[in-house]
């Protein structure tokens, strides 16, 4: 048995056979005939959902693949497949075999809004309204305001909802009027710096100085460095070609020693200190 959970996902996916088309509209119809919520209606819901699974990693894939060169075994693959579960059962639900449409077709659609949905509006320390978030991202790929509703969105809303997307540090303020970074809400074992943003020219220039002294591997550098300023390790191994978990391991090895410094440098500021005092 695999411990891998995308792995096991997709086998659990590839147990149940594809319906015919026949099938799937003697279950619609069994459906509206039951109440919602009883256990022939779930029973019904699971059955449908059960042996159409494989359409979601095919739908999932297909955004991956839109998406700066993800791949299947990306970091937010696991949450991406459940959302678009969510979005398949979804479409058992509300499926209508009277307008002659096949159930794949149909529920593609659902799929794919659910694994947008949830990977616009995820790992964002701001939320931002779905539609807000769409017609931004649209701008930024076509340059143009788009032709659905979304496009009379006011700029004001827009360029607030374009700032969270920058916000790749914890270290950056909570607002404007008060000067409380978001890294003061985390425990400080996790924090590298306590008072020092990493993402301006200073703070990145103090990380550089602090890795050389510490004789860090260049790659591990860029590593460190392109996590401070965009805050996603996804992103981060996207950019510097390699994988999530190498980056990650780079990362945290990384951290470990600098760690190791900034307490032996401590150390012996305190002993200097005290040395000078009995003098």
């Amino acid at each position: 048995m695999t411990t891998d959970p995308i792995q096991a996902w997709l086998n659990a996916a590839g147990r149940y056979p594809l319906l015919p088309a026949s099938e799937i509209l003697r279950l619609a119809k069994k459906r509206d005939s039951l109440t919602p919520g009883s256990k022939e209606y779930v029973k019904v819901i699971n059955k449908i959902s059960e042996h159409n699974l494989r359409l979601v990693p095919g739908v999932v894939r297909k955004y991956l693949a839109k998406r700066s060169g993800y791949s299947m075994r990306s970091e937010v693959t696991n949450d991406l497949l459940q959302q678009g579960y969510i979005g398949l059962r979804r479409a058992a639900e509300k499926f209508d075999a009277a307008r002659g449409f096949t159930f794949a077709t149909y529920a593609y659609t659902w799929i794919f809004q659910s694994v947008t949905r949830w990977h616009n509006c995820s790992d964002k320390m701001i939320y931002v309204p779905e539609n807000a978030m769409t017609e931004v991202l649209y701008r930024r790929r076509h340059g143009r305001p788009s032709n659905s509703k979304n496009g009379r969105i006011g700029l004001e809303a827009l360029t607030a909802a374009a700032r969270t997307l920058d916000i790749a540090s914890l270290d950056r303020k909570i607002n404007h009027e008060e000067n409380t970074p978001f890294s003061e809400l985390i425990g400080e074992e996790n924090l590298l710096y306590n008072n020092e943003p990493v993402d301006d020219q200073r703070g990145v220039r103090m990380l550089s100085e602090l890795m050389a002294e510490c004789n860090i591997a260049p790659r591990s550098q860029d590593v460190v460095l392109s996590y401070a300023r965009r805050g996603r390790m996804s992103i981060v191994a996207c950019k510097l070609k390699l994988s999530p978990k190498h980056c990650q391991n780079l990362y945290q090895e990384a951290v470990r020693v600098m760690k190791i410094a900034i307490k032996n440098k401590e150390a012996d500021i305190l002993n200097n200190n005290t040395t000078s005092t009995r003098n």
